[in-house]
């Protein structure tokens, strides 16, 4: 998180990143811009949000870096150092359900846009079953992806990391591999 400017604060106002909104995974770049780290934890900062990015701002920096940010499609947001602010946390894991077949080529442009990966990776994620797309992301990106997939005909289907079940169906012949598998799972 940017906090000063050669080591001593200049304003008071902070910058919020509320959702990824519309950006893709290539605007990850401008956020890098702002929080000089590592592009996991750019992300992490991202797909998690809300996320302060900076503080210590003064309001005209703080307001056209809104500018910028808003402009390549993530939600911010500019409020004084003052003003509660509750960070996201990696709450979810979201896949996405193909419920029109007719609209694949442009829900998976969209998925390769949103991911940062090319036609044919995306394609392959979007087909397989389940089509886990992020996990460890925050409600906000849970709601950014319904806004950017569901209009193309995707259910975006949601598990909590802390309460979700997964089931495992097996057509395995023979009591010991069956046996086996149990143990391994069970571990």
């Amino acid at each position: 998180m940017l906090s000063t400017v050669e080591g001593r604060r200049v304003g008071t106002d902070r910058l919020v990143l509320e959702s990824v909104g519309r950006a893709n995974a290539q605007a990850l770049r401008a956020i890098r811009q702002v929080v000089p780290a590592p592009i996991q934890e750019v992300a992490r900062l991202v797909y998690q949000a809300p996320s302060e990015l900076a503080d210590g701002l003064r309001r005209d920096v703080a307001d056209e870096l809104a500018s910028l940010l808003g402009g390549l499609g993530f939600n911010v947001s500019v409020t004084g150092q003052g003003v509660p602010f509750a960070a996201g946390t990696a709450q979810f894991e979201v896949a996405l359900v193909v419920t029109d077949v007719t609209r694949l080529a442009p829900l998976v442009a969209e998925a390769a846009a949103f991911l940062g990966t090319d036609l044919v990776t995306a394609r392959r994620m979007v087909c397989r079953s389940p089509a886990v797309m992020l996990s460890g992301v925050s409600a906000a990106t849970v709601a950014a992806m319904r806004e950017r997939f569901e209009p193309l005909g995707a259910e975006v289907d949601v598990a909590r990391l802390d309460t979700a079940r997964h089931y495992a169906v097996l057509g395995l012949d023979g009591k010991a591999l069956r046996r086996g598998v149990a143990e391994v799972v069970a571990d």
